[in-house]
């Protein structure tokens, strides 16, 4: 275990392995959990980074368990940390083993999608539409090809729906729908322990971003909108019965509530910045990024610009704010009872 977080308490059949993840200090670790023993489900598989592989190895050694015991892998969502070393590590298994994704999120860690960089079509949509100046655009691809390039492509993978249950000796899991940081993530519930494998919908001292999607092709709920999506998720998980949260990154969460209501007042906070940059400037959103995001870097931009985009989703479905020029760039400015629409293009 990583000296960045405390000891995570000692549950009968689940063993964490917190793996130290430096490239994002901010998370501390990337965590993956085997559960049972002699048939093991491993939830995540974590980064494709040097000695990571190792780390596992070792972690499964200290604990008693056999890497060649490992049946399946369920994935919790499509981001290169948390399902990006699993190729490697099912070679090293040496046996077929099932990997589980939600099917929303199959589409990200495929072949097609990530040799062929599919992703950076989003990219250049999204520069269109807030106006990126050139040079940023390009620190922003730069930082996101390097986080792509921590994943090997995953194909022919199993899928996974909400309420479907994976049982093993001394162990059942419980798969909980949670979209919203991406559409397919999917946190597991082990009910007899009280133990929710919240991903990254849920992490101590940290805020969860919604994610965007701009190229809607690829969903299957083609109205998905992220930020409602994440609320309403953080609703579902509120009514379960818990006594440890144990998060895709950092340290375990004994009481879920004030993280919850934390989370909520948040994200209340940020939607009347995003709302108050609107009405004071009506500009494209890229210029409007440190009226929310004071101390935003430009390796920062895509998480900034996808969550007042996210945000502006819901305000406008409220009728808070209104699009005045479709561009691109788009511009948004608060909607008021005399707002004209100016400029506006089909």
């Amino acid at each position: 275990m990583t000296d960045k977080i405390n000891p995570f308490p000692e549950i009968e059949n689940i063993t964490p392995v917190a793996i130290p993840f430096n490239e994002v200090p901010y998370l501390f670790t990337a965590n993956i959990y085997a559960l049972g023993r002699d048939e093991i489900t491993l939830i995540d598989a974590g980064p494709w980074l040097p000695g990571v592989l190792d780390f596992i190895k070792k972690s499964f050694k200290k604990n008693g368990l056999d890497l060649n015991n490992v049946k399946r892998i369920i994935l919790t969502h499509g981001h290169m940390d948390h399902f990006g070393i699993a190729k490697r590590l099912i070679k090293e298994i040496g046996h077929p083993v099932d990997v589980y994704i939600h099917p929303e999120d199959l589409w990200k860690i495929s072949s097609e999608y990530l040799d062929n960089e599919i992703w950076l079509d989003e990219l250049l949509l999204l520069q269109k539409l807030t106006d990126i100046p050139e040079e940023d655009f390009k620190i922003m691809t730069m930082g996101i090809r390097k986080y792509y390039s921590i994943a090997a492509p995953l194909d022919d993978l199993k899928t996974m729906e909400d309420n479907d249950v994976f049982h093993g000796d001394g162990y059942r899991l419980e798969v909980v729908y949670t979209p919203g940081h991406s559409p397919g993530l999917c946190s597991l519930y082990e009910p007899d322990k009280k133990v929710l494998f919240s991903s990254d919908h849920i992490i101590k001292k940290i805020t969860p971003k919604p994610i965007l999607t701009l190229k809607r092709e690829h969903l299957i709920d083609k109205n998905f909108k992220s930020l409602e999506a994440y609320e309403n998720s953080l609703k579902r998980v509120s009514e379960l019965d818990v006594d440890y949260v144990f998060p895709g990154h950092g340290e375990w969460i004994e009481d879920m509530s004030p993280v919850v209501n934390l989370y909520r007042k948040h994200y209340a906070e940020r939607m009347a910045l995003v709302l108050k940059a609107v009405s004071s400037r009506q500009l494209p959103l890229y210029h409007l990024v440190k009226d929310v995001f004071p101390n935003a870097e430009k390796g920062d931009l895509f998480i900034a610009l996808s969550e007042i985009m996210s945000h502006l989703e819901i305000l406008t479905d409220m009728g808070r704010v209104e699009i005045i020029d479709n561009g691109p760039p788009v511009i948004y400015r608060a909607a008021g009872e005399n707002a004209a629409v100016l400029n506006l293009k089909g």
